[in-house]
């Protein structure tokens, strides 16, 4: 198994990181670029493997004659949804299937909607799972309700095909909406390709039409920016400047600016970035519901771990189907640092150990192959003597440097 160990003793950071380019809309982009033959042209395209997958997958179509073409989505949720939606408007027989979570994660709500619009596609093993057949067709458009408290990405899905359904789409949303500046993400990168995209209350219109030439150049990730802002929180003195965060960012987890300012961390923007100072003044206790913002659960979670600081976590329901069940596995991991993480009604409680800060002892964080749980865990180095972090290559996934950027802060 691999592991890297963290031992840091600075009490001053400094520095500048090129952040990754957002993987949430250079997948969005890739998905339409295809839709539109490649008319799109974009720039600054992320380097996570993820997006790599999407690109290689989209990119690699038209070399392959087999009569069932075998699509190995490997770990990427992302991916899977999205091509599940666009090998249902196109033409041939596509077999996609993953790794083995991958085949526990649900997409039923997501295809049963297709189907509905008159996709052809099959479960191959559990009913609600991947891995499936579908053979493309042209789907008819119309309105449809679907289930808006499982995932955004089934929405993102079906939006980004509806131009090219006969009548376009009509999508109300039912229940509390999860995620919801995906989706609003969604809609505004189709305008910025030709298309009326309309997201108001609970409802997205789409009229029939196709995406247009333009270029696009992807903005960095605010969610990777997230672990910055941790580090940044946890240190005594910190002065850290992210390259390529814009202020009018469509990205919904560029909230974590606004949220870290409870932790005592400024920003200020610049010409071509942030710059983030640790100028103490911190909260004794932390509150939200992240359910706009789910991907920055396991940041603030392992933070608020670190610092010592009782909270409660609103909206983690997504968290569980993710590429681990992030909630249990964080409660697993804060329990090796005396922190008690457990789900208390409709919120999940913090209650940290300061006492277990101050230990000598080294201590070892699994990460259940998912990166946003390894970046997460890594500020406990700054406030523990040593950790040792297993699997730390899961981060390739949407940060491939950070390993190399964090020891570069760190020096």
């Amino acid at each position: 198994m691999e592991q890297i160990t963290l031992a840091i003793n600075n009490d001053e950071v400094r520095g500048v990181v090129n952040l990754p380019a957002s993987k949430s809309i250079a997948n969005r982009l890739l998905v339409m670029n295809a839709l539109a033959a490649n008319v799109i042209t974009i720039n600054n395209l992320s380097q996570a493997n993820d997006t790599r997958l999407l690109h290689s997958i989209l990119g690699e179509l038209s070399f392959n004659t087999t009569p069932t073409v075998e699509i190995d989505c490997r770990d990427a949720g992302t991916v899977m949804r999205f091509l599940t939606a666009f090998f249902a408007i196109t033409e041939g027989k596509w077999m996609l299937k993953g790794t083995e979570r991958m085949h526990q994660r649900p997409i039923g709500i997501l295809v049963e909607k297709l189907k509905e619009l008159g996709a052809d596609i099959e479960y191959l093993h559990n009913e609600g799972y991947p891995p499936l057949l579908i053979s493309g067709t042209q789907l008819k458009g119309g309105e449809i309700r679907i289930d808006a408290g499982i995932s955004s990405q089934y929405i993102s899905a079906l939006m980004m095909i509806a131009p090219y359904l006969k009548n376009g789409l009509t999508l109300k949303l039912e229940g509390k909406i999860t995620s919801k500046p995906y989706i609003s993400l969604t809609a505004g990168l189709m305008q910025q390709c030709g298309v009326r995209a309309v997201f108001m209350g609970n409802v997205v219109t789409i009229p029939e039409g196709k995406y247009t030439s333009t270029k696009i150049t992807v903005e960095s990730d605010w969610s990777a920016a997230s672990y910055w802002y941790a580090v940044a929180a946890v240190a005594n003195r910190a002065e850290i400047k992210l390259n390529g965060l814009l202020p009018d960012s469509l990205q919904g987890d560029s909230v974590v600016a606004r949220l870290m300012e409870e932790f005592g961390v400024t920003t200020a923007f610049t010409n071509n970035g942030v710059l983030i100072k640790n100028v103490g003044a911190v909260t004794n206790h932390f509150e939200y519901d992240f359910t706009d913002c789910p991907d920055l659960g396991p940041t603030f979670i392992a933070l608020c771990g670190a610092m010592g600081i009782p909270a409660r976590f609103y909206g983690l329901e997504s968290l569980a189907i993710k590429e681990s069940d992030r909630t249990a596995a964080l409660a697993t991991e804060l329990k090796k640092v005396g922190v008690v993480f457990e789900q208390n009604g409709e919120y999940w409680q913090l209650i940290p150990d300061k006492e277990a800060l101050n230990s000598s002892k080294t201590i070892e964080f699994d990460t259940y192959n998912d990166h946003r749980l390894a970046m997460a865990l890594s500020v406990f180095s700054i406030v523990l003597s040593e950790i040792k972090i297993n699997n730390p290559q899961v981060i390739i996934k949407s940060y491939p440097t950070f390993w190399d950027d964090f020891m570069q802060i760190m020096r």
